[in-house]
């Protein structure tokens, strides 16, 4: 089957086609007007102005009236915070090598296997869940069939649930437009992680498209991320300077910041006080939910702070029960917070 015929790309999305077409140029940097800014000849709404305190209004969280459809990334991951008084977000990264039995059908495709788990997986959360991250590696290491396997997964995740793309794309150009084109144009997703080494001119087609999330990623769970990231400059860990200089390339930019270091996501948070944090490792790679929480929290109205974990409720036997523990631990400590 050519690519052009593949289904994933069969959605009535305009072929990219330099960034005009996507009206990129026209997007401001940081909180530039965007009114007339269409997106493949879509007019979209204009993004509103910050307001007296500096803060963006994809953070006010009195938008009870706006349509999930119309709210800003950021505010539809607020409201879906506050719903389900939540921070879980549940990552999708199927490994064939940890297929559960109940999952390996004979006859059924290794990809039709991993969707079923995947399936079970969304449905057996769906009431913990503020968002859902798929990996795109894990898709991408099974071809076209990957890519469809992503697709479906998408589509079962319940109609307004905020989505992340785990990628971490960062190049120049036409090649992240392109990359941006296939996150938001032709998947859809609400939001994906970046790569900040490239700087803002290499990210600019994610971070201008209208109403999306950029999570940058300015320090890392794995242990060797430390090798650069940690490198003082000027006084001040790199992650630091990152996450400062990320909070100025515009609304839409949000950080990475690894649950496994809480000392670090609390010097993250001093520097940059009004973002969402997307907070990785609080499963397996042994990240302490109390400690991060409170490190990374904002406010009641919006947390702040999204904690992801995936094979810790891949592998339970009982996904519901496990999603449901961590969080009410959560929401004994964002009680706690809130108390105090």
């Amino acid at each position: 089957m050519g690519i052009n015929q593949y289904r994933l790309f069969s959605h009535g999305v305009p072929p990219l086609s330099g960034a005009g077409k996507l009206g990129l140029k026209q997007a401001a940097p940081v909180f530039g007007n965007l009114d007339n800014l269409r997106v493949g000849g879509i007019p979209v709404r204009p993004e509103p102005s910050v307001s007296e305190d500096g803060r963006h209004p994809a953070y006010n969280p009195s938008a009870s009236s706006i349509p999930i459809s119309d709210m800003h990334f950021w505010q539809r991951l607020a409201a879906s915070a506050r719903e389900r008084r939540s921070l879980l977000c549940v990552g999708l990264d199927p490994v064939v090598e940890r297929l559960p039995e109940a999952f390996c059908r004979p006859g059924r495709s290794i990809t039709g296997n991993l969707l079923a788990w995947n399936t079970h997986i969304i449905e057996e959360t769906a009431e913990w869940a503020v968002a859902y991250k798929p990996n795109l590696g894990f898709y991408l290491a099974h071809g076209i069939d990957g890519l469809r396997l992503l697709e479906d997964t998408l589509a079962r995740i319940p109609s307004g649930r905020p989505v992340i793309l785990d990628a971490k794309f960062g190049d120049i150009g036409a090649t992240s437009e392109g990359y941006a084109q296939f996150c938001f144009g032709t998947l859809g997703v609400g939001a994906v992680t970046l790569n900040p080494y490239l700087g803002r001119d290499g990210l600019a087609p994610f971070l201008d498209w209208p109403d999306k999330g950029c999570f940058v990623l300015a320090h890392s769970s794995n242990p060797d991320g430390q090798d650069f990231q940690g490198r003082r400059l000027d006084g001040e860990p790199l992650f630091i300077q990152v996450a400062q200089t990320a909070r100025t390339w515009g609304p839409n930019s949000g950080l990475v910041v690894g649950a496994t270091d809480p000392r670090s996501l609390k010097q993250v948070r001093a520097a940059v006080p009004d973002r969402w944090f997307l907070a990785p490792g609080i499963g397996t790679q042994g990240g302490a939910l109390e400690a991060s929480l409170a490190a990374g929290w904002i406010s009641q109205d919006v947390p702040g702070v999204l904690f992801n974990t995936s094979s810790s409720l891949a592998q339970a036997r009982e996904p519901a029960e496990a999603a449901g523990r961590l969080v009410r631990a959560m929401q004994a400590q964002m009680d706690a917070l809130a108390a105090t």
